[in-house]
């Protein structure tokens, strides 16, 4: 998707984009509301009130923790290896839903000790040994420098994105041209 707002950018400059960051339920209360054009949204989500287009990338569940932890010895991570650690998931129903799952239905196993609504709190968390993050690896660029690290889940958790409108929206010009542009970006991916 960026790369279809960097073509867009350079093809139209008067074509300005605004970004905002949050969890899928206030991206799709602004969209309700219309306050917001077009919204980000990950598996697992209702897009039944939304017209969308899938994004050609995946993204893994995984657990962040510090390096010098326990966990950060192994691989990969399977749900009894979370079941006595202090964890900090994401608040949105969906999500929880979706890691119930992968628990075999048994969330209420984990010691949930904080949720959070933005990834950013919940790496700060982390980092100051507040408990182990379930979250997306996109969300998390790893580096040397970092006190963390990411393991993905095993068995493997993965979504898909989507690209998510209120259905029967009539989009100004810009907004065409942009789904326009990132339908094409998206078609190379296939």
């Amino acid at each position: 998707m960026m790369k279809a707002i960097g073509k867009t950018q350079k093809n139209y400059p008067s074509i300005k984009f605004h970004l905002y960051s949050g969890n899928a339920q206030y991206v799709e209360e602004q969209l309700d509301q219309g306050i917001f054009d077009l919204g980000i949204v990950t598996d697992p989500v209702d897009l039944s009130k939304y017209d969308y287009l899938k994004l050609p990338t995946l993204d893994t569940w995984g657990v962040l923790m510090k390096k010098d932890s326990e966990l950060a010895k192994l691989d990969t991570i399977s749900p009894k290896d979370l079941l006595d650690k202090p964890m900090i998931i994401s608040n949105q129903e969906m999500v929880k839903n979706g890691i119930s799952g992968w628990l075999g239905g048994n969330q209420r196993a984990l010691n949930v000790v904080t949720t959070y609504n933005l990834f950013y709190n919940a790496m700060l968390m982390c980092e100051e040994n507040v408990g182990y993050v379930l979250t997306l690896k996109n969300l998390h660029n790893e580096s040397d420098e970092s006190s963390i690290c990411f393991k993905p889940l095993h068995p493997p958790l993965t979504l898909r994105s989507h690209i998510v409108w209120k259905k029967y929206k009539v989009f100004p010009k810009a907004i065409e041209i942009f789904l326009e542009i990132l339908n094409e970006e998206i078609k190379k991916k296939q």
